[in-house]
């Protein structure tokens, strides 16, 4: 359950250069408008661990805290499920990057130049080789790569509290952010 909360972008995973890091209300960065501010300047996340469990406690309990409102998260849930979306695998700019390389004279040199470069360029171990297969037939033809999927995610089996490992995912990517910016 907890990849459902990194999902969110709230909050940065372990991968310092990654875009979820980078964006992330949570994260690294020290510039930008998505940080969290007090009197106008940037304050660490960190620094307000237990506020932020807190609040998102309180949001939890908000959602399904009565068993009225558990059915209409549930029902919400449910309508949500029974819908397809668009599923991000890679960020928009960063395809049309690929694209772009991909028409430069050096790339279009031969098909099986060009082929071979956006295969690289879309290669990581993060994902199954039919979305990659996918990515690199997109972009071939100078489309950009577009997925949909259904969420199957379930709820907890105890929906009235919070699940811990939500909690401690939120600590945990607190504890990395702290531990990143010392190196920094």
């Amino acid at each position: 359950m907890a990849t459902v909360l990194y999902r969110t972008g709230f909050l940065p995973n372990s991968r310092p250069g990654s875009l979820q890091s980078r964006s992330s209300v949570l994260g690294r960065s020290r510039t930008g408008k998505h940080l969290a501010r007090i009197g106008g300047r940037p304050v660490l996340a960190s620094d307000y661990a237990d506020e932020i469990i807190h609040g998102f406690s309180r949001g939890w309990d908000c959602l399904v805290g009565t068993p009225r409102r558990r059915a209409a998260f549930q029902k919400r849930l449910d309508q949500i499920r029974a819908g397809s979306r668009r599923w991000i695998y890679v960020a928009t700019q960063k395809y049309a990057a690929i694209r772009t390389a991909s028409i430069t004279p050096a790339a279009l040199g031969s098909e099986a130049g060009r082929q071979t470069l956006i295969t690289r360029l879309c290669s990581r171990s993060s994902v199954k080789p039919r979305v990659r297969q996918a990515e690199v037939k997109a972009i071939r033809q100078l489309d950009l790569p577009y997925f949909v999927r259904q969420t199957t995610q379930a709820m907890p089996p105890d929906p009235r509290t919070v699940p811990i490992e939500l909690t401690d995912a939120i600590r945990k990517a607190l504890r990395w952010t702290v531990g990143r910016r010392h190196k920094s």
